[in-house]
């Protein structure tokens, strides 16, 4: 029963959001406490990595993000993840153009 309970609280804690249109992830209220791996899904602009990066840092619970099917961001801002220190493991999407400096900087875990 242990791995059972183990198991079941790993997908409890695996979000994925299908976003409707840039700028909907401010929409959301909470959508990530208590998620380790959150999997984003559609157009995100800059606002919506800021909001990304502020669960990163704020509750420490996010380890896993994937943003490889995330469309319209074409850059990882100078600085973007700095401190992100809770995230082991980031994928980004293909199209991405620049990575800016020191984006992971202190990204301990990456």
């Amino acid at each position: 029963m242990g791995l059972l309970n183990s198991i079941l609280l790993k997908l409890k804690k695996q979000k994925v959001i299908h976003s409707k249109h840039p700028g909907c992830l401010l929409e959301y209220k909470d959508f990530a406490l208590k998620t380790s791996s959150l999997t984003i899904v559609g157009p995100l602009c800059k606002k919506d990595i800021d909001k990304l990066v502020e669960i990163a840092k704020g509750f420490g619970e996010l380890t896993h993000l994937d943003l490889r099917d995330v469309t319209e961001i074409l850059e990882i801002s100078d600085n973007q993840f700095h401190g992100c220190d809770s995230l082991e493991n980031i994928i980004l999407p293909e199209e991405l153009k620049r990575v800016g400096e020191s984006a992971f900087e202190y990204c301990r875990n990456l």
